[in-house]
């Protein structure tokens, strides 16, 4: 087996979709025999625009952040790697946004105002890597593609059906995008786990997709026995 990584996962910390906070879900993780994962909480345009002041940014920062901090104090106490990530949500279009951190959210609340492709452009910009998180979604009937502004599509996602899987997959092959597995857990203990397993150890983000642009890995899915 090579070095697996979750890479969409979520907190009951940084939104409310979560059921466990992120020290149980390293410790499940290392259960797991995984390398690494990436929380990747939610934060919406819908809910963002109705903030009016910096003070109440700033709290939906602090909220966003405090899931990734627990998880990657835990990690490190069990020699788990634990990256930060968020999935910007514009409607039932959702992105998961790589690279970037809490202070480019402090300083950044007006890009959420943007419209989606502006929005993305503007994070790839900064040095951010984004995926379009499951592009098709079960009972969903319409679909915001942005290949312009997007480096890879999750191709295979735990809480997807095969049809709008397979869709995905056929659009990242059309557009040439990195294909990404991942959960989209929201509780330990789930049933099915998609992810990344790469050749090597990635201790950062930017060693992450290096892996990955390199075709360094492949696409798993299984169904763990492992309980917390």
């Amino acid at each position: 087996m090579g070095y697996r990584y979750e890479t969409h996962c979520h907190t009951k910390t940084g939104f409310p979709c979560g059921k466990n906070t992120g020290d149980e879900l390293a410790r499940w993780f290392k259960l797991l025999g995984f390398a690494g994962f990436f929380l990747t909480d939610h934060i919406l345009r819908d809910e963002v625009v109705k903030l009016e002041t910096k003070e109440a940014w700033e709290e939906r920062v602090n909220r966003l952040c405090t899931g990734f901090e627990a998880a990657k104090k835990e990690a490190d106490s069990l020699g788990l790697t634990v990256l930060q990530g968020w999935e910007y949500g514009y409607g039932w279009n959702h992105y998961l946004i790589y690279g970037l951190n809490r202070d480019w959210l402090m300083e950044n609340r007006d890009t959420f105002t943007l419209g989606p492709v502006d929005y993305l452009h503007k994070c790839r910009e900064d040095g951010a890597f984004v995926v379009h998180a499951h592009p098709f979604r079960e009972g969903v009937t319409s679909s915001l593609l942005i290949p312009g502004e997007t480096d890879g599509v999750e191709v295979l996602s735990g809480m997807r059906s095969d049809e709008a899987n397979r869709h995905a997959e056929d659009y990242a092959r059309s557009y040439g995008k990195f294909r990404q597995g991942g959960t989209d857990l929201h509780w330990v203990n789930h049933p099915r786990l998609c992810g990344m397993e790469l050749d090597a150890p990635a201790s950062s983000v930017k060693e992450y997709f290096e892996a990955v642009r390199a075709g360094a890995y492949g696409i798993f899915d299984i169904h763990p026995e492992i309980m917390l």
